[in-house]
C-alpha cells in the first residue's frame, strides 16, 4: 500500500526541485513511505529519521484490527465526534497528558480531518493497512538490513500502538541505526515531548 503514495511524494519534491542529496523524516505509516523512498532512491536519502515507523511488525491495538473488518466497519468508523476523537488520541496514539490547549487544538484539527474525508474510502485504505491479525505491509530483515544511509529511530517509551519490539527490531537490523526512546511518551512523542523530538532531530541531521 505504502508504494502507491510514491508518485505523490516524489512530485512534491521534483516540485520543490530537490535533486541533491536530502534528509528525510517519517512519522508513523509515514515512516513506512519514508523507508520505501530511501529504497527507491537509495543514493538520494542522506540522513533517515523514523518516528515510530509502521511495517516492522504485525501487532496492533485491537481496535484499529477490529476496524478493517467489513461488518464492524461501519460501527466503528462511523461519524465521529470530538469525545470519541479525545478518547483515542488519549488511548491509542499517546501516553502522556497533554497540556489542555495543545489538546483542544489536536481534537480540533483531527476531528476536521477524519470529517473532511470520504469514510467509505477511509475504510478501503484502512483494510489495506490492517486485518483482524494486524499490519499487513511489513518490511522484511532484508530490506531494513539493506538501508545504508545513517537511520535514527525514536519510540515513545510506553508506546500502546506500536510495541518497542519493533523499535529494537529496527535497530538491531539497520546497520547504521541510532534508537532513542522518550521517556513516558507514547505513540506520538513528536506531540507529547516536542521539545526533546526536536532535540534528537536537530542533532542527528545537524
Amino acid at each position: 500500500m505504502s508504494l502507491a503514495a510514491l508518485p505523490a511524494v516524489q512530485a512534491v519534491l521534483d516540485a520543490a526541485a530537490v535533486q541533491d542529496h536530502l534528509d528525510l523524516c517519517g512519522t508513523s505509516y509515514g515512516g513506512l513511505i519514508a523507508v520505501r523512498l530511501t529504497q527507491a532512491h537509495p543514493g538520494q536519502i542522506h540522513r533517515l529519521a523514523l518516528l515510530e515507523p509502521a511495517g516492522l511488525g504485525r501487532e496492533l491495538p485491537g481496535r484499529v484490527r477490529l476496524a478493517a473488518v467489513p461488518l464492524l466497519s461501519r460501527a466503528i468508523l462511523a461519524r465521529p465526534g470530538a469525545r470519541g476523537i479525545r478518547w483515542e488520541l488519549r488511548q491509542l496514539t499517546t501516553s502522556l497528558r497533554l497540556p489542555p490547549e495543545r489538546e483542544q487544538t489536536l481534537v480540533a484539527y483531527l476531528l476536521a480531518s477524519a470529517r473532511a474525508g470520504d469514510r467509505r474510502w477511509f475504510a478501503r485504505a484502512l483494510r489495506r493497512f490492517t486485518d483482524r491479525r494486524g499490519q499487513r505491509e511489513i518490511l522484511s530483515d532484508a530490506e531494513l538490513a539493506a538501508l545504508a544511509c545513517p537511520t535514527l529511530v525514536v519510540w515513545g517509551e510506553r508506546d500502546r500502538f506500536f510495541p518497542t519490539v519493533h523499535a529494537r527490531r529496527a535497530a538491531t537490523l539497520i546497520p547504521r541505526s541510532i534508537m532513542r526512546m522518550v521517556p513516558g511518551a507514547g505513540h506520538s512523542p513528536n506531540w507529547e515531548r516536542p521539545k526533546e523530538v526536536v532535540a534528537l532531530l536537530s542533532g542527528f541531521f545537524g
